[in-house]
């Protein structure tokens, strides 16, 4: 497991979040449908944005995610709350474009563990 990095810029407002909890379907002839979970608990999942981040915060970041991709991580900051969890990328890919001022615009998925 790794830390987040310490006094890493927090995401930008517009990063969003869901709380992901599948569910089994089986649809019958009468026309209804029985539902139930298909897992035992919800997991939060978040798409987090930088909408300006500095080029040393990007290597940053980069090297972060290429070094600890599918890795459990620890003391991440949660959006909005500030409470700590645990969390991993979700996503294959640190998603980045050039901006205006000399920076780069990121987005990245997480997952709670």
């Amino acid at each position: 497991m790794a830390d987040w990095p310490s006094g890493f810029p927090a995401p930008s407002y517009g990063s969003s979040g869901a709380t992901v909890k599948p569910q089994i379907r089986t649809p019958f002839e009468g026309n209804y449908t029985q539902t139930r979970s298909s897992v035992s608990r919800a997991v939060d999942t978040n798409s987090l944005v930088w909408n300006h981040l500095s080029e040393a915060d990007f290597g940053t970041l980069r090297t972060f995610f290429n070094t600890n991709q599918g890795n459990a991580i620890t003391n991440f900051p949660e959006p909005g709350s500030g409470n700590m969890k645990t969390i991993r990328f979700a996503g294959n890919s640190l998603d980045w474009a050039w901006d205006d001022y000399g920076g780069r615009t990121v987005k990245v998925e997480i997952e709670e563990i």
